[in-house]
């Protein structure tokens, strides 16, 4: 059961948020975080660089720090998709601002993303750009965008093999 829900409106956006149903899905998400030091250095980082963006999420029942897919375009530079259990009653004539960062809030089929929750649309938050927060160096710095994933594996060993 996703509970009772709530209408949330921001500017002139107008959205069906589960919030509980939420909450609970990012309990989840928290504890199944990437370990990577790119991911962990946006969890340690993120709420000291944007707060008002971690406050904006919260009234969704969502955790900033716990993304449902993170594209990290540099060890610093990243975008993230958010799942929300709820709908969007009414879209505003522009995307969300928060904290400098574009909150775009889009449907299931605009943001191919795989979540669990339904009814469900996703926050698309552009552009994060972080201080780098850890100990280790960030040159060193490991990361699944850099490593080969299994097809490219297997594509450059069938190229070397031919």
């Amino acid at each position: 059961s996703r509970g009772k829900s709530m209408v949330l409106e921001l500017g002139d956006w107008k959205f069906q948020v589960f919030e509980v149903t939420n909450r609970k899905y990012y309990a989840e998400q928290y504890q199944d975080r990437c370990d990577c030091a790119w991911c962990r250095n946006f969890y340690k980082a993120v709420d000291g660089r944007y707060p008002n963006l971690r406050r904006f999420m919260e009234q969704f029942g969502l955790r900033l720090d716990a993304p449902d897919e993170m594209i990290a375009f540099t060890p610093t530079l990243c975008s993230n998709y958010y799942a929300v259990c709820g709908s969007i009653l009414e879209r505003g004539a522009e995307p969300i601002t928060v904290d400098g960062i574009t909150v775009e809030p889009q449907l299931s089929g605009e943001a191919m993303v795989n979540t669990t929750l339904d009814p469900v649309f996703f926050l698309y938050v552009g552009c994060m750009e972080l201080p780098w927060v850890l100990d280790e160096p960030m040159e060193q710095a490991d990361s699944p965008a850099r490593r080969k994933n299994p097809i490219q594996r297997l594509l450059s060993r069938w190229i070397t093999e031919t």
